[in-house]
């Protein structure tokens, strides 16, 4: 067995190195934050600790005696390689924060009730969640990581997460007991956001229909905040079945057919051009795992 290693306190270091490099127990503890008596007995101690004087006291300054002058250069020196050890050792900063951008539906319906997941494997985790129907614009926007939608194929550059499928879903007393064909939907009022206007025309074909008259009445700014129009009861939205599946299981909205078709692919992506962290990295392992459940 190796011996036990024979070390003054590291605060006593400190506060002897700091007061030699100053020029005083004053310097040194406005530099450590704390009062120049404790200085003072750091130093105390390590003199008693090592039997020799560090510094001659004088009425209003201290300087290093011979023996304190060649301890300072070796101290200097330990304190220096280890400072430089725990730089290598420590997480850097941009290892810890992680900004995601997202589209608003994606992040709150998809992503916000798996995130705590992510959260828990990494405690230490500073996350930033922006949102907005924009893709991410990667000379302006300082996000790490985004998550965007492309549709027929359009777009596709980043790493596939998942298909949505879409069908007609609205809120409960709407239907009273009598489901709805295709064709009667054509003269419900009809929802949809801003972005997705054209879903309902590709479901209304996948139906077999030619819906050109069958635009949306309400138009909304996401599809989050259609699928609360639609709770509310202001008509049918054409829904991406894996963003409402919890509302549907709680049955604050109802299936009004059995038919889907494809919706959005939706496509993760690491900022170009810059190093990947490795929370960005464990983030993307992370949310391919999810997609892939």
């Amino acid at each position: 067995m190796s011996a036990r290693r024979k070390l003054p306190p590291l605060n006593a270091l400190k506060a002897f190195e700091a007061a030699a490099r100053l020029g005083g127990f004053t310097a040194a503890a406005e530099e450590m934050f704390v009062s120049p008596g404790a200085i003072s007995r750091h130093v105390t101690n390590l003199e008693e600790f090592l039997g020799v004087t560090l510094f001659q006291r004088g009425h209003n300054d201290v300087r290093l005696t011979a023996d304190g002058a060649d301890y300072l250069a070796q101290i200097a020196a330990a304190l220096s390689a280890i400072e430089k050890a725990s730089r290598g050792v420590a997480t850097p900063a941009r290892d810890r924060n992680l900004h995601i951008h997202a589209l608003p539906t994606f992040a709150e319906y998809w992503l916000m009730p798996r995130l705590g997941r992510f959260r828990d494997a990494h405690p230490d985790a500073s996350i930033q969640l922006t949102s907005s129907l924009e893709e991410t614009d990667w000379d302006t926007d300082s996000a790490d990581v985004s998550i965007y939608a492309s549709i027929g194929g359009w777009n596709e550059r980043g790493t596939h997460l998942f298909d949505s499928e879409i069908s007609p879903v609205c809120a409960p007393s709407l239907v009273q007991g009598v489901t709805p064909i295709p064709a009667d939907l054509m003269g419900w009022p009809l929802l949809s956001s801003i972005n997705k206007s054209n879903d309902w025309l590709r479901w209304f074909h996948a139906a077999g229909l030619q819906p050109d008259a069958a635009q949306p009445r309400y138009l909304f700014g996401s599809s989050a905040m259609a699928y609360k129009a639609a709770m509310h009861g202001f008509g049918a939205v054409c829904a991406e079945l894996v963003f409402v599946e919890p509302l549907l299981v709680a049955r604050s909205l109802v299936r009004l057919s059995d038919l889907t078709t494809v919706g959005s692919g939706y496509f993760f992506e690491v900022r170009p051009g810059k190093k990947e962290s490795s929370l960005a990295r464990a983030f993307r392992e992370w949310i391919v795992a999810e997609a892939g459940e």
